[in-house]
């Protein structure tokens, strides 16, 4: 098992993020898994890839600005 698998990161959101913001960190990884997904197999075309990465900054940026207030 990896060091840091998807379950370990989900476990850890529940575990250490306050109850309000545990789902825009969930929404985070999601968004972050078809990343993960695209870098092990390649199968989303250029615009799909595009939507799908302007997603994962979106809610990248959206859990930063909650980290950044505490």
């Amino acid at each position: 098992m990896a060091a840091w698998s998807h379950g370990k990161l989900y476990n850890y959101v529940t575990h250490n993020v306050e109850e309000q913001h545990r789902q825009a960190f969930r929404d985070m990884l999601e968004a972050g898994e078809v990343m993960h997904r695209y870098f092990y197999e390649r199968d989303l075309d250029p615009a799909t890839f595009k939507e799908h990465w302007e997603d994962a900054l979106r809610h990248l940026e959206k859990v930063r600005g909650i980290v950044l207030l505490h």
